[in-house]
């Protein structure tokens, strides 16, 4: 009868078979990790619609005494008045902190606006009477959310370009920002102007 001999070092078989555990422990972990480490977020939210106010203005400007005509100077301001809807998907209470919106131009120019707070919210409307229709509640800095709460609000952002830059953006990203929780990114792209 002929029995079967192993050349090899049974001490290499070993050094082998712990690194082989080894490379399943680690990467068992690291599923856990993924898989269950990972916080659920804290908030939900879309855009419900946005509304822009395109102003222009050629602004004149008279020559000086040197007898040099004047010259045309063009004023572009677009305002967005964003209706969002955020929910609170945790179970603590939400501390809304700040609202930004980040918005994309050809060539990745980012131009970002701050939100409007309680007091320039109220400003816009008085200044501009044909935006009454579109006026919404206002959502406000320092909004708490109970957990499971869902609110409804407008943001007002503006920024100095024509309506023509607006209608080429490549995305808008509304940032809204919560107390000690992750911040909360709407995202639009392209001239999307619906919910997501």
């Amino acid at each position: 009868m002929q029995t079967f001999q192993s050349d090899a070092n049974p001490s290499a078989i070993r050094t082998l078979l712990i690194l082989l555990v080894a490379v399943i422990l680690v990467g068992l972990g690291l599923f856990a990790y993924v898989h269950f480490g990972t916080p659920p977020p804290a908030s939900s939210g879309k855009v419900l619609s946005l509304g822009v106010y395109p102003i222009h203005r050629e602004l004149h400007t008279d020559g000086g005494t040197t007898g040099v005509s004047g010259e045309n100077d063009n004023y572009d301001l677009l305002i967005v008045l964003a209706n969002v809807e955020i929910k609170n998907l945790s179970k603590v209470p939400l501390k809304l902190q700040d609202m930004n919106a980040d918005l994309t131009l050809p060539g990745q120019e980012i131009i970002e606006s701050n939100a409007a707070g309680e007091e320039d919210f109220a400003k816009v409307f008085l200044a501009y009477k044909e935006l009454d229709a579109q006026k919404g509640q206002p959502l406000l800095r320092q909004t708490i959310l109970a957990p499971g709460q869902q609110v409804q609000g407008q943001l007002i952002v503006h920024y100095p370009i024509s309506r023509k830059q607006w209608d080429a953006r490549t995305s808008l990203a509304i940032t809204i920002e919560f107390a000690h929780q992750q911040n909360l990114v709407l995202q639009l792209n392209g001239t999307q102007t619906a919910s997501i």
